[in-house]
């Protein structure tokens, strides 16, 4: 069976089955702030240090990406429970204030479990998605907290998975 005769659902519940650490990226242009839900992040390189995260093409994130070239990746910990929805405030949806900035001004939560302050390297076409790479330019992390992961379509403990 090849790729293209797939269905949508099919391949979506076959790739619920990998449990994904939850993160966000932030941005912002002209002092708004902008932040989305990324589940597709993983190192590329150590040397040099780059990251990679997919983003969907109907995304608006991705043009205050090219239009800044900076960025944060926050890893949402547990704590933070359920996110709400996407009318909400970013602390409300996200269960962080952003009070925090790095060097490049991106926009790094209060309490992550980690950050990377990112400069944008390249976007690709990557069918319904953009694949987007970014140069980890500064990151921190603390061992406070277990992540927050995405696994069969639920918000999940990796205690409890």
């Amino acid at each position: 069976m090849t790729v293209s005769k797939l269905k949508i659902k099919r391949l979506s519940q076959v790739m619920g089955q990998f449990a994904t650490g939850l993160s966000v990226v932030t941005t912002q242009v002209d002092g708004q702030i902008f932040a989305q839900h990324i589940h597709s992040f993983t190192a590329v390189s150590n040397e040099p240090p780059l990251i990679l995260f997919c983003l969907p093409k109907t995304s608006s994130t991705v043009d205050h990406l090219r239009e800044n070239k900076f960025f944060a990746i926050n890893v949402l910990p547990m704590k933070i429970g359920e996110a709400n929805g996407s009318h909400a405030s970013i602390a409300e949806r996200f269960g962080q204030e952003i009070n925090v900035e790095a060097n490049t001004k991106s926009p790094i939560f209060s309490q992550p479990l980690a950050w990377l302050d990112c400069k944008l390297r390249s976007i690709q076409d990557g069918g319904n998605h953009y694949i987007l790479i970014g140069k980890v330019r500064d990151l921190d992390y603390q061992f406070a907290d277990s992540p927050l992961l995405h696994f069969t379509g639920k918000y999940q403990n990796i205690l409890e998975v």
